[in-house]
């Protein structure tokens, strides 16, 4: 119940879009997904190639050829997408 009171201290933009959970400050544990631009836990990731699912956890997009990531990241960029935008550096 104390929990509850004190709030959060990270932002909700730190969780997870699938599970909700925070994500972890180790950016090892979490992967950048091309296709959507989101970043997901290594956890959603590995519980969707256990059920056989080989698409973008998030979006289910197939997962975007080489040549293909840099022209949809450089569309969210200009879409305003920060994230991408820092990913493109």
């Amino acid at each position: 119940l104390v929990l509850m009171k004190k709030g959060r201290s990270r932002s909700e933009e730190d969780d997870c879009p699938i599970c909700s959970l925070p994500l972890p400050l180790d950016r090892k544990q979490s992967t950048f997904m091309m296709c959507c631009t989101t970043l997901v836990c290594n956890g959603c990731i590995v519980a969707a190639e256990k059920r056989g699912m080989d698409l973008c956890p998030f979006c289910r997009a197939p997962k975007p050829k080489m040549s293909q990531t840099v022209s949809m990241i450089e569309k969210r960029v200009d879409a305003g997408d920060p994230l991408a935008m820092w990913h493109l550096g």
